[in-house]
């Protein structure tokens, strides 16, 4: 079984996904693309570029924590 995280870990990771959001948000206002699931896979790609996970998410957990839906035909 798990081990449950702590209240301070919980904390940490909350203000990570915020950060990540913050993120795509001025990643949306910089290139002027709507929120859309499209948008959310460009933003992916170049936050992961080279590595193979961002913030200890893949591009697609990304991209479904972002927008909550893949893209047409990306699996």
């Amino acid at each position: 079984m798990p081990k449950q995280k702590s209240s301070n870990e919980l904390y940490w990771i909350m203000m990570e996904k915020n950060q990540v959001r913050e993120e795509y948000n001025h990643f949306l206002a910089d290139s002027g693309n709507e929120d859309n699931s499209n948008s959310a896979h460009i933003c992916a790609i170049q936050k992961i570029a080279g590595s193979h996970d961002y913030k200890g998410m893949t591009e697609r957990e990304l991209i479904l924590f972002l927008v909550g839906e893949l893209p047409y035909m990306y699996d």
